[in-house]
């Protein structure tokens, strides 16, 4: 069975290229970059959703494309706690 990834690659293509674009905009006369975390969570989501599904594809047969373990973690951007409020 062939499987395509072009999908994958493409949001985490477009998705790469609307962050980068909303950082470029905020970067100040200093270098620094002021934004606002809900300004990016969006872009920040779906790259955290393809980078997992990315992570767990894996080829049966094929050592260089294995499984990864199930204790694999990806940090949530902007994650607060709902009890927190």
């Amino acid at each position: 069975m062939t499987v395509s990834m072009n999908g994958l690659r493409i949001q985490l293509i477009r998705n790469y290229n609307s962050l980068t674009y909303k950082l470029n905009n905020r970067i100040d006369d200093d270098s620094n970059i002021i934004v606002n975390a809900d300004d990016i969570q969006r872009e920040m989501d779906q790259l955290r959703s393809c980078l997992v599904a990315l992570a767990f594809s894996h080829i049966k047969g094929e050592e260089e494309f294995t499984c990864m373990s199930d204790d694999t973690h990806f940090e949530s951007f902007n994650y607060k706690d709902e009890d927190e409020d």
